[in-house]
């Protein structure tokens, strides 16, 4: 048995199916081959070159793309934080206390720096550049008196 396939319409035409209108490049495929591609994994794509159904892998996505997820969601993260900081060291900077006032800018500071963070920017996959980005809010913190600490409390839960 045989089915239709159009690879400028990238579409199937059963034979059973009268069409008023199939694409110019319809070619008659075996049933075979049409089964083959619709049972392909969900992470396979398929081509139709010279003549034949190839089946691949659909290709991950690039380092590039998944720093620029992983950055997505830094500054995403980091948008309240860096707001507390400031709220931090304004009111400080109003009472006067000029420690805390600086050590919540120095935070804020090291918290824009983040994305280009060397562990950041050396990590290849998304799960450890959250781990380096998770490591730098650590160290931060750390050097951070407690009335600045607040502020990471809840990314580390």
């Amino acid at each position: 048995m045989k089915t239709r396939y159009s690879p400028s319409r990238r579409n199937f035409y059963p034979l059973d199916t009268d069409y008023s209108d199939l694409p110019e490049d319809v070619v008659d495929v075996p049933l075979s081959e049409y089964l083959r591609v619709m049972n392909r994994a969900p992470d396979e794509q398929f081509d139709y070159v010279d003549g034949e159904f190839v089946i691949s892998k659909i290709p991950g996505p690039t380092p590039e793309q998944i720093r620029a997820d992983a950055l997505a969601e830094v500054r995403a993260q980091r948008a309240p934080m860096l707001d507390a900081l400031d709220g931090i060291a304004n009111r400080a900077f109003r009472a006067g206390d000029m420690e805390t006032s600086e050590a919540a800018d120095v935070a804020a500071n090291a918290l824009l720096d983040i994305t280009v963070w060397p562990a950041f920017l050396s990590a290849q996959t998304y799960e450890d550049m959250k781990a380096a980005i998770m490591a730098r809010y650590r160290q931060i913190a750390a050097a951070a008196p407690e009335s600045v600490q607040v502020v990471f409390k809840e990314v580390f839960g």
